[in-house]
């Protein structure tokens, strides 16, 4: 029995496979030869209008944590404003956003559609999404105006449909008045028939604008009236100089000749147009009645400010001093 059980033992060594050392590391090169197939370059891709990321078998699309409502984007206008709204899956019309218009007297809203999906449904082509990878549908808003300041909604069409506000604020204009050493002013006083020179600085203007207006306006007991100095050509001696820089900086002189008491007054600069109620700096003219002169003549005999008189004595000092 022992014979039969060794017999049986040594046949089944003999016809098992051996694995040598050098087999196992032949085996194991020819795995790693083996083509691998993945499909992860279709995550990295813009999803196209046809596809979807999100399993019907899956969870409910939602907004990431990270968002929240009332979130403030400030732009300058003429800029490219964008408005962001991240989402845990990506669908074809998934997402589509809504411009909120409330009237002037906040009397009625109304809701006006700009996006659904990957498509523009305004008749405003300003309005575009621009999708940031992987799962940003941002609402860009190309060379934003003053009217599109306001409240942007952006919807996930489930069941119930789900919302996140975000709030557009254009960037004011600042607008300064600035005399000739540079010096902020909201009054200035000068004599009779002298020479005014004024300027105004706009910083965080629009975009392209290179415009600027002013506007006297004159106020009695009875009337006020009010003129465009860049077009009017009743008095005359004006002369309005207006530049751009480089980096976007609006100036504009304004000089007037032999100012007399019916220019004394309100001096407006603004933006043109709608733009002048966010963008506007007034400054007050006083005339004094008294003419200014540098050097007054009074019976055959020259009278000199005290500055030129002292420096007058000090030169005349010195040259006697030195005489002698």
């Amino acid at each position: 029995m022992i014979s039969l059980y060794c017999t049986i033992l040594i046949l089944c060594m003999y016809s098992a496979p051996l694995y040598s050392r050098d087999s196992i590391h032949r085996n194991y090169q020819q795995l790693q030869v083996l083509p691998v197939k993945s499909n992860i370059g279709d995550f990295l891709q813009e999803p196209k209008l046809s596809g979807t990321w999100f399993s019907e078998k899956g969870p409910t699309p939602v907004f990431s944590s990270t968002q929240l409502n009332g979130t403030s984007v400030y732009v300058q206008l003429g800029f490219d404003a964008l408005l962001g709204c991240e989402v845990t899956s990506v669908e074809d019309n998934l997402v589509s956003w809504f411009l909120v218009y409330t009237s002037h007297h906040h009397t009625s809203t109304s809701l006006t559609l700009l996006t659904v999906g990957f498509q523009t449904y305004s008749s405003d082509m300003r309005f575009q999404l621009d999708f940031k990878k992987p799962n940003n549908y941002r609402l860009r808003v190309h060379n934003v105006q003053l009217h599109d300041e306001g409240y942007y909604h952006c919807q996930l069409s489930t069941h119930p449909p789900q919302i996140i506000w975000t709030i557009l604020r254009i960037v004011p204009p600042s607008v300064r008045i600035l005399d000739n050493e540079n010096n902020t002013v909201t009054e200035i006083h000068h004599h009779l028939h002298s020479k005014l020179s004024i300027h105004c600085h706009i910083s965080k203007g629009p975009r392209f604008a290179s415009s600027v207006v002013w506007r006297f306006t004159k106020e009695t007991d009875s009337t006020r009236t009010s003129i465009i100095l860049n077009q009017s050509l009743e008095r005359g001696g004006i002369r309005i100089s207006t530049w751009r820089e480089e980096d976007g900086e609006i100036f504009s002189h304004l000089e007037m000749v032999r100012v007399g008491l019916e220019d004394q007054g309100n001096y407006t600069c603004s933006l043109p147009d709608d733009l002048a109620r966010i963008a506007t700096q007034t400054f007050r003219l006083y005339i004094s009645k008294e003419s200014w002169e540098p050097v007054l003549n009074c019976c055959n005999s020259v009278v000199m400010f005290p500055l030129v008189e002292l420096v007058g004595r000090l030169l005349l000092g010195y040259l006697q001093t030195t005489v002698l």
